[in-house]
């Protein structure tokens, strides 16, 4: 049996005698048990984040990439572990505050609607016109974070 499969008999456990205790507690006690279904809430919600984190790192390391926005899978003892890129591309609003910074209008490199948003073409121009360099755009990128997606390959179809 797996160290993870063996944690779960004594989580489900400890679950079925917390189920047990809620299921006969007097209603004065009702504050006091939603206050430690709160906490258990949040360091379950902590645990998986954390752990979330050290899997992500691994699917990155070890997975083959899938996509061209960078998603990545890997494939371990019979799950897929997709890690998958949100928010690439510019970020517009650090492009709008580093074009400021330098004195300029958002708009020579960017399309306003109501705020400005990113137009490659009129951003080409304005790297092309000495307006702002590549680096100087690339650094308004949004920083890379990942969703994780993880199935049983059983139940995966195609």
């Amino acid at each position: 049996m797996s160290q993870a499969l063996a944690l779960r008999e004594p989580a489900v456990a400890l679950m079925r005698d917390v189920a047990q205790q809620l299921a006969t507690l007097p209603p004065e006690r009702y504050g006091e048990a939603m206050e430690f279904l709160s906490f258990l809430e949040k360091a379950t919600e902590g645990l998986k984040t954390t752990f979330g984190e050290r899997v992500t790192d691994a699917a990155l390391a070890n997975g083959t990439l899938k996509t061209e926005k960078g998603t990545k899978e890997w494939l371990v003892n019979g799950y897929s572990i997709r890690a998958m890129p949100t928010r690439t591309g510019i970020d517009p609003k650090k492009l709008e505050a580093r074009l400021r910074a330098k004195g300029l209008d958002p708009a020579v490199a960017m399309d306003q609607t109501i705020a400005y948003k990113v137009s490659e073409p009129k951003l080409a121009v304005a790297i092309a016109g000495g307006k702002l360099t590549r680096e100087e755009a690339d650094g308004c990128k949004y920083e890379l974070n990942y969703k994780l997606s993880v199935e049983r390959e059983v139940n995966r179809e195609g």
